[in-house]
């Protein structure tokens, strides 16, 4: 598993702010595997991504690698990359670089309040790279996911799993940025942003003891969701 911290809200906001939503083309990515610069993601076709989340990959990507490659030599089978927040869009980028470099793994990905990624053939590659093994859990109006602004030219991948409020179960959202679950709703800059989460919230301390909903309308399988009900 690899784990992605988030950072506090008004870092967030003071990173989408002042980086104006400038994309870098991901076809310019090079890393380096034991000893070997290779393409961080092959056949993008021109993707890009939010230049801040990508800094933040290639920030932790020289650690991260002899880390995953240990784990490959010991024929580990399945990666789970997690994030919230500024973590989340960092982690799905991460697991998409990582199903292509270990093409024969399962590389899963589990956001929480994600911010928009990148442009929409981003989102077409990462829902080609990754299948339905992305979810994204966006809490009611959470301002952080309706960023950057589709104006901008960004959208969301699939995946997403929407609580309408704090009656309501989570719903999976059928498609990329489904306009019956978050799209449907303004953001709102709040607390809904830590949480909760399926009964969790993000950060230190809790604002309130908080008993886990049901989760409805979806099936968990290693791969992702099957058989769920969809908006």
């Amino acid at each position: 598993m690899v784990v992605i911290k988030g950072t506090n809200t008004d870092s967030l906001r003071s990173l989408l702010r002042d980086a104006h939503f400038t994309k870098d083309d991901l076809d310019s990515i090079k890393v380096k595997v034991n000893g070997e610069t290779i393409d961080a993601f092959p056949n993008c076709d021109g993707a890009e991504v939010h230049a801040g989340f990508l800094n933040v990959f290639q920030d932790i990507q020289p650690y991260m690698q002899p880390a995953i490659q240990r784990a490959w030599t010991m024929n580990a089978t399945r990666i789970l990359v997690v994030g919230h927040s500024l973590g989340a869009a960092a982690a799905q980028i991460t697991a998409v670089h990582l199903q292509h470099l270990y093409p024969n793994v399962t590389v899963s990905a589990r956001l929480f309040g994600s911010p928009r990624i990148g442009d929409p053939d981003y989102a077409n590659y990462a829902d080609k790279t990754l299948g339905n093994r992305t979810l994204n859990m966006i809490n009611e109006d959470d301002m952080v996911p309706h960023l950057p602004p589709k104006l901008f030219h960004y959208k969301h991948s699939s995946g997403e799993i929407w609580r309408r409020d704090d009656k309501s179960g989570w719903e999976w959202c059928k498609g990329q940025q489904n306009d019956r679950c978050s799209d449907s709703v303004d953001g709102e800059f709040s607390s809904k942003h830590d949480g909760p989460y399926a009964g969790v919230y993000m950060g230190c301390t809790q604002p309130e003891p908080f008993a886990a909903p049901n989760i409805t309308n979806y099936n968990w399988t290693d791969t992702g969701l099957v058989n769920g009900g969809q908006s």
